[in-house]
């Protein structure tokens, strides 16, 4: 399969029918993703502070779910348990 070749174009212009990991990889990781340019669509509409707490109540509340069902699948395949929940409870995730 032949791959794709696309014309120069200065770093700060990125190309309509470009894909996002090409411009990421061309702008060396800088580049947005899909969801932080939707996210910044669904911003542009309505500024208000308001909105902002909204948009993050609902964000907090479908990640919030998908935890409870990877926890839910965890528990239920034995994988997590509540020792190794007593184990988590001690440890300093930020220590390197």
């Amino acid at each position: 399969m032949e791959k794709k070749q696309y014309p120069a174009i200065d770093e700060e212009t990125p190309m309509a029918n470009e894909p996002v990991v090409a411009r990421r990889r061309r702008l060396g990781g800088r580049g947005l993703t899909p969801t932080q340019v939707h996210l910044l669509r669904a911003f542009s509409y309505n500024d208000s502070e308001e909105y902002a707490r909204e948009i993050q109540e609902v964000l907090t509340k479908h990640f919030q779910a998908k935890l409870d069902e990877e926890s839910d699948r965890l528990w239920d395949e034995g994988i997590l348990d509540q020792k190794k929940l007593d184990e988590l409870r001690q440890t300093d995730l930020h220590a390197k």
